[in-house]
């Protein structure tokens, strides 16, 4: 009986010491790189009665998140360090906008070191694991919550602004 339970100690300790905490824990469940998959978006806007629901592919590769949608109209967009990339007349062509490039992929990519300068957070690890970030200063004029959940990879993604409108990513086919 000793033995079960100094062994089941060891399993514990190590484990703990092994992740450290728990954003190193769900770096290490998590594929970032060279991830492609199919999305919908649904966009629940207080204003309309039935959400706008978009549909399409993206990837994600070299710092890069790229959105292709297919439904109900065709658009591609990239966003990278340097700004935010919309494709027309067969190339990626930059738009002007009031976006933060690095606080949209350090939400895809779950960069903590970047997200807590933003964000309160908390990290949970039920049924795969769930992580909402709290904004605070600016960004909480516009968001009240973000929610981020999955298993191997990113699967769900839930942005509730402050206005009351609501938009929420799904991810699947992922590879």
């Amino acid at each position: 009986m000793r033995r079960v339970f100094f062994t089941l100690f060891i399993l514990v300790f190590a484990s703990n010491f092994a992740y450290g905490n728990d954003e190193e824990r769900l770096k290490s469940l998590i594929k970032f790189t060279q991830v492609s998959g199919d999305f919908n978006q649904t966009k629940i806007l207080k204003s309309f009665k039935n959400p706008l629901i978009s549909r399409g592919v993206f990837k994600i590769y070299d710092n890069t998140f790229e959105q292709n949608t297919t439904t109900p109209f065709k658009t591609s967009i990239k966003v990278d360090k340097s700004g935010v990339f919309e494709y027309k007349n067969g190339k990626f062509v930059k738009i002007n906008s009031n976006f933060n490039e690095e606080l949209f992929l350090a939400i895809f990519t779950l960069d903590f070191k970047k997200l807590q300068k933003n964000f309160n957070y908390e990290i949970s690890f039920d049924d795969g694991w769930n992580v909402s970030l709290k904004p605070v200063g600016i960004i909480s004029k516009v968001f009240t919550k973000i929610e981020i959940s999955g298993k191997e990879y990113v699967s769900k993604i839930r942005l509730c602004e402050t206005n009351g409108d609501e938009t929420l990513y799904s991810f699947f086919n992922i590879k």
